[in-house]
């Protein structure tokens, strides 16, 4: 009977323990809002629905507000770089780079403000949580560019350290964060890159 009542017990106390949305979204408002700066390495996968194919690229990540850079090294060097409203993309397999205007509706689309950015646009529920972490599922209404998200979110420092998203087209694109360093110095080197005098530039 002892075991029986500390078992309810115990019980008892997970279920308080569960997290609410709402507990989720003031983690990543406390984690994410005031951010200096975000450095880590990124695992991204894309999957292309109609192709039935899947392309890895492992880098990494720096963001401060009003810039970001995701820098590739495997399976080849590829650079996007975004600041001030201007995109640019070098891939190294093409030596190619690609500069452009960054459309309105994209601004806030990069990993690490995505979530936030669609939070408030969608319908959230944790869908499943251990004492580490919590899953949560966003299903997205009426957007032209986004379905759903799902990320994972550390309960005590409220940081994502994975992330997917599925656009209107059924496409998916999968972020693994790991090194996650906020409110660091990032070298301004790290901004700087020497691309090939040979490189074609390539109209949008």
């Amino acid at each position: 009977m002892k075991f029986y009542i500390t078992a309810l017990a115990c019980l008892g106390l997970s279920l308080l323990a569960a997290m609410t949305p709402a507990e989720v979204h003031r983690k990543l408002q406390t984690a994410y809002n005031n951010l200096s700066s975000y450095q880590a390495t990124v695992s991204q996968s894309n999957r292309y629905r109609n192709l039935s194919h899947t392309i890895d690229y492992s880098g990494r990540i720096y963001y401060s507000p009003g810039r970001m850079l995701m820098h590739f090294t495997s399976p080849q060097i590829q650079r996007l770089q975004i600041e001030s409203g201007n995109i640019t993309l070098y891939d190294a397999q093409s030596n190619t780079i690609m500069r452009s205007r960054m459309r309105p509706e994209f601004a806030r689309m990069n990993p690490i403000e995505l979530l936030q950015e669609y939070w408030g646009k969608s319908t959230v529920r944790v869908a499943s949580e251990n004492r580490s972490f919590a899953n949560v599922e966003l299903t997205v209404s009426g957007d032209p560019i986004i379905r759903s998200i799902s990320a994972r979110v550390n309960r005590i420092s409220g940081l994502v350290d994975r992330l997917s998203y599925t656009d209107a087209s059924g496409n998916s694109v999968s972020y693994t964060f790991s090194d996650i360093r906020t409110n660091a110095s990032i070298p301004a080197s790290v901004w700087r890159y020497s691309y090939p005098a040979d490189a074609q530039e390539i109209s949008p």
